[in-house]
């Protein structure tokens, strides 16, 4: 009965036994059955810093959610390795991943304690934990903790899991793996570690927040000795390597700021950069993008070093700098404020923009050069203008600080004086739709409006500095655009390159033109309302300053860089006029100019100075046009001068100027000194006083010059002759009456002027007259001259004929003056002497007696021309 009881008592036993071990085993199942899977540690690890470099491959600044660098095992010093391996898990080398021994004497001290710790785990459950767990601290989460690592040991060597954890452990002050670690610390990568620091390293990952060595640095630093203690009972270091590490201070590099990094407003536009290529935040922030970027690093000391030195207060307005290379568009400094941590928002780059001023003028300038417009055409200047714009309201301008202006005005002046007037007669004339169509080729990428405003800066939304810049780069490049760029390259972690800038050149406005509008703007350094942005160097820029001087500008360039600078208030809800800013107002001449010099100046002091790129010869052609009017001159034109186009864009149909009338000289003899001024400048005529002995009575014009009746143009000067009543009138030398010739042709005008006793010279101006037609002549027909003197005769035509020039007559003139003549028309000289005496007699003494080839005729540019010239004095 016993032994059957006994054997009754033994099945039960072992039914229970059965079944609870089934239980634990369903328990245990349920808790391992759902257990993550695994993969490498860059596809667990689910974040890597990205980098952010210049130019030169400095770190610009880093991008993460947490500051992760991945490095292989073998980029981990190995006294590191050994440091963690000693703290955490001496006998890691040894289990599979559990250690069982370690595990059980921390299940006991958590019973104990009535908490749940993590003292017995070993390094692979330690970053299974870190990799697939959350921080919750639970029997079951230890289980699934155990099994997993177990399993991970299975797949992996020791070798691939301390790298694993390595890369993944946190170790205080924002640094998530070794590598970041190490470079928050020391400033220095994993691999080039030594004792001491690696000592320290390993202390911190028990406790990243007790252990901060810059916040508890004595805890620290018992820390980093008990490791190097338990490194010497391991046998991984001597006691005499142990005692001199522990002799040494910590040693940190200073703690980060709050923004780490150079140049903030460009890593704020070169994330916007990184999103248009096709990257989203969570990839910038986490896929260890090597992000190499444009910025030069000296250039971008320049930019702040050159706003501090003018706007140092803090109470100064706000201030906005871009610069980009011109041959490629590389943006290579950026200032988009003062203060990047009071404010984020990038005045260079973001938002409505602001008013540009006069510095949108050079615009217009292109499209009006590419409209066959010269820089030497007048526009009138007077202020205030008011112009009808086919609204229901005239639009009035003024002048900058109510300058008046003064009748026509060359637009080359007007630009050099920032004149409003003559820009608004300008864009009537050239239409706003071509200007903002040259705007768009130039780089300008705001919405413009069509209205005729925007020559002054009038714009609806306003401009960046990062367009106005790259508008002036263009101009700066020989018309070829570039559009702006940051980024130039983006490398992964394993170096594959998954993006590279192609530059893109664009034609956008030919290089003819922008010489000659780089030609103009040159002269508003030189001479104009930019002379304080003299560098020292060719430079070319124009100033622009809003109503109120609200915002002022300079945006300039030299061949090798161009930038622009932007001062204002940044207030997005009223605006405040810059009228006593230490002491001035703010006009983009004074200290817009004066940053933009002084950035210049230090930018370029390592590069060579060198002009701008002249465009090839015969790009230009140059017309005499009356200067009131702009049209072909008549011969009474008052003011005519040569007027500079782009041969491409050369206006075809010029016409004849009909404004200007002939004036009759009146006849003053008889008349009293006064009254015979009065009728002259009542006519708008010149005049010269001669007195002379006469028999007429005392102060009366008794000679003039030309004669009564002669047709001259607007102020002409009338030689009166007035007696000084001494006795009897002297006798005047042989003179004669110059004949008119307008309207025959150059031969005719020639014989007339020869029958007549005076010589002649011609000039060649385009007319819609007959080709060869004397259009018109200096002194004009009336005019008292004595024999031998030189007519001059402006002929219809050009001088330059399919490649053949026409050689000008410069017989009767001096040896000096004919060479000048004939050198400056392309010609080479050969003097030879003329002794014989009928030449001495008609010429006189050292003039041009003869030529060869004989004038008027064609020849190739740089042929040799023989004059003969009498003996000189």
């Amino acid at each position: 009965m016993g032994f059957i009881l006994g054997k009754k008592f033994l099945v039960i036993i072992a039914i229970a036994t059965i079944v609870i071990m089934g239980a634990a085993g369903f328990f245990v199942y349920g808790m391992v059955s759902d257990l993550p899977d695994i993969g490498d540690v860059k596809s667990v690890i689910k974040s890597q810093t990205t980098y952010i470099y210049a130019a030169d491959g400095t770190v610009i600044t880093k991008l993460f959610h947490e500051n992760r660098t991945i490095v292989p095992l073998k980029q981990i010093s190995p006294t590191l390795q050994d440091a963690v391996i000693a703290v955490e898990d001496q006998r890691f080398y040894e289990h599979k991943g559990v250690d069982y021994i370690r595990i059980i004497g921390s299940l006991i001290k958590d019973i104990r304690s009535g908490e749940f710790s993590q003292g017995g785990s070993t390094i692979t459950q330690q970053y299974v934990k870190t990799a697939y767990f959350s921080p919750e601290k639970t029997i079951s989460r230890k289980i699934k903790e155990a099994f997993l690592a177990m399993k991970l040991e299975r797949n992996y060597n020791k070798q691939q899991i301390l790298e694993k954890y390595l890369n993944s452990i946190y170790f205080g002050n924002g640094a998530y793996g070794i590598e970041a670690a190490s470079q928050s610390y020391f400033g220095i990568p994993a691999s080039k570690l030594n004792l001491e620091q690696s000592a320290l390293l390993a202390g911190i990952i028990r406790s990243p927040e007790g252990c901060n060595p810059y916040k508890y640095p004595i805890e620290a630093l018992k820390r980093r000795n008990l490791v190097l203690d338990m490194m010497v009972n391991q046998k991984k270091i001597t006691a005499e390597q142990a005692r001199v590490a522990k002799s040494r201070p910590l040693a940190l590099q200073p703690k980060a700021q709050h923004y780490v990094g150079i140049a903030p407003y460009f890593v704020e536009w070169i994330k916007a950069e990184l999103k248009t290529l096709g990257f989203n935040e969570r990839e910038v922030y986490s896929q260890g993008l090597r992000v190499y970027t444009t910025l030069d690093p000296k250039m971008q000391e320049s930019a702040e070093l050159a706003w501090k030195k003018y706007l140092p207060k803090p109470k100064d307005p706000d201030v906005a700098i871009v610069a980009i290379n011109p041959k490629k568009g590389a943006v290579v400094a950026m200032v988009g404020g003062k203060d990047f941590d009071k404010q984020k928002f990038n005045l260079a780059t973001q938002g409505f923009g602001r008013q540009p001023g006069s510095a949108f003028k050079p615009i217009a300038l292109t499209a009006a050069i590419m409209n066959g417009i010269s820089p030497d055409d007048g526009f009138e200047a007077s202020s205030p203008a008011t112009f009808n714009i086919g609204t229901s309201k005239p639009w009035t301008v003024h002048n900058y600080s109510g300058e008046s202006g003064s009748g026509i005005m060359k637009l080359r002046t007007a630009t050099i004086r920032s004149v409003n007037v003559v820009y608004a007669g300008l864009i009537l004339k050239v239409g706003v739709n071509k200007v903002i169509q040259t705007a768009r080729k130039l780089g300008i990428t705001s919405d413009l409006n069509q209205d005729p405003a925007i020559v002054l800066g009038g714009l609806k939304w306003g401009v960046t500095p990062l367009e106005m810049a790259s508008a002036y780069s263009t101009l700066a490049n020989n018309g070829v655009y570039n559009k702006p760029f940051g980024v130039q390259k983006i490398v992964m972690p394993d170096g594959k390159v998954i993006y590279e800038h192609e530059d893109k050149p664009r034609q956008a406005v030919d290089h003819e033109v922008a010489y000659l509008v780089t030609d103009i703007l040159k002269d508003v350094i030189r001479s104009g309302t930019g002379f304080r942005a003299k560098i020292g160097r060719p430079a070319a820029g124009k100033t622009g300053t809003t109503t109120n001087y609200v915002d002022a500008w300079f945006c300039g360039y030299t061949p090798d860089l161009a930038a622009s600078v932007w001062i204002g208030y940044n207030n997005p809800n009223k605006t405040i006029p810059m009228t006593n800013v230490h002491g001035i107002h703010v006009a983009g001449g004074t200290f817009p100019a004066q940053i933009w010099a002084a950035f210049m100046k230090r930018a370029l002091k390592d590069v060579k100075t060198h002009d701008f790129d002249r465009p090839p010869r015969g790009s230009y052609v140059s017309i005499t046009l009356c200067d009131d009017t702009n049209l072909l001159p008549s011969e009474f034109c008052p003011r005519v001068s040569p007027h500079i186009f782009v041969k491409k864009y050369k206006p075809k149909h010029i016409k004849t100027c009909e404004v200007h009338q002939p004036i009759t000289v009146p006849n003053l003899i008889g008349l009293a000194e006064a009254n015979a001024i009065k009728a002259l400048t009542d006519l708008k005529l010149g005049y010269s006083v001669v007195r002379k002995p006469s028999t007429e009575p005392v102060g009366q014009v008794f000679a003039q010059n030309p004669t009564a009746d002669a047709q001259v143009k607007e102020g002409t000067i009338v030689e009166i002759s007035v007696s000084t009543g001494e006795g009897n009138q002297s006798t005047p030398g042989q003179s004669g009456v110059v004949p008119n010739v307008v309207g025959l042709s150059l031969e005719e005008a020639i014989n007339l002027l020869d029958s007549s006793g005076f010589l002649a010279s011609e000039e060649y101006r385009l007319s819609d007259a007959p080709e060869g037609q004397v259009i018109g002549q200096r002194p004009p027909a009336g005019f008292i001259a004595q024999p031998g003197s030189i007519i001059v005769l402006v002929v219809s035509g050009s001088a330059e004929t399919n490649g053949n020039v026409i050689v000008p007559r410069v017989i009767g003139k001096s040896e000096k003056q004919a060479k000048d003549i004939l050198e400056s028309n392309g010609f080479s000289v050969t003097v030879y002497v003329d002794n014989r005496a009928q030449s001495i007699l008609r010429y006189g003494l050292g003039n041009v007696s003869d030529q060869n080839p004989e004038p008027r005729t064609k020849a190739k540019q740089g042929s040799k021309v023989i004059i003969y010239v009498t003996p000189g004095n």
